[in-house]
């Protein structure tokens, strides 16, 4: 005798409940398994649990991304220019200090500028300022008070300005114009800032280097130049060396144009060196 069907039980709600065979929820339940748990690969001499099996990537990456940048350096260094030697002794019986600004860029750039300026102005001067931005008009007070306080306190100032196109005159313009006679030479590495040389050496400065291009590769020129004005090269002397060793690398990687030119121009004495030579016409 056939015997009625029965309804599916149903789950607390009424609702009619699935009733899956053995079998189907055993595969489900496999298949769940596989896919959800993964076990860590153990690293070769660890016991279980006793190391982390997984290397700490960003810990790698702050170890190897410094030694890659200064194996860099190192290789522009010997392949790019010659050595440069001291050509005279810097105690010349006055006090010397520079102030450099890097504007807000990429922190691998602000970092690489720093690595390369700050161990050679050190070598040349008697105090360093050295500012960076970590925003764009960052920095309008403590630049302004870097100069006036390095313009009281020691004989000479020179200036470096590591951005691209500025305006950090205006920032400086409040300082009193007797101390701003101090300021010796104002480096700009702005694109297209060698049209500010008339208003630097109004404000005071003995002399100006500045680009015209207005897509100037400006850190091809800077590499050489410093490296030869912390020397005791004479600024006419140093901005020529670079120029010229300036446009030969970027002859080699196809960049020379007028648009991507390194070129910088100097306005005022080219005797004036980082002992002395300055002074007001």
């Amino acid at each position: 005798m056939l015997q009625p069907a029965q309804a599916p039980p149903s789950a607390a709600d009424g609702t009619p409940a699935i009733i899956k065979s053995a079998p189907i929820a055993a595969r489900h339940a496999g298949r769940f398994t596989r896919h959800t748990y993964h076990e860590k690969p153990i690293a070769p001499g660890c016991a279980v649990g006793s190391c982390d099996p997984v290397p700490d990537r960003r810990r790698l990456a702050l170890v190897v991304t410094p030694a890659l940048a200064i194996l860099a350096l190192t290789l522009v260094i010997i392949v790019g220019d010659r050595p440069i030697l001291r050509q005279r002794s810097l105690d010349t019986g006055t006090t010397r200090a520079a102030v450099a600004i890097r504007d807000h860029v990429i922190p691998f750039q602000k970092w690489g500028t720093k690595l390369f300026t700050l161990p050679h102005l050190e070598d040349g001067y008697d105090k360093v300022y050295y500012l960076t931005q970590a925003t764009f008009g960052d920095q309008r007070h403590e630049l302004a008070a870097a100069v006036e306080e390095a313009l009281r306190r020691y004989d000479e100032v020179d200036i470096f300005l590591l951005a691209h196109g500025n305006f950090f005159i205006d920032w400086i313009s409040g300082i009193d114009p007797a101390l701003r006679q101090k300021i010796r030479l104002v480096y700009n590495t702005g694109c297209g800032n060698a049209s500010q040389a008339n208003l630097w050496l109004a404000e005071g400065a003995d002399a100006y280097v500045g680009h015209p291009a207005l897509h100037s590769v400006s850190p091809a020129f800077y590499f050489y130049f410093l490296r030869r004005w912390v020397r005791g090269y004479p600024l006419g002397e140093a901005v020529a060396e670079a120029n010229r060793a300036a446009a030969r690398r970027l002859d080699w990687f196809g960049q020379a144009s007028p648009l991507t030119d390194a070129t910088a121009v100097l306005f005022g004495p080219a005797e004036l060196w980082i002992g002395g030579g300055g002074g007001k016409p």
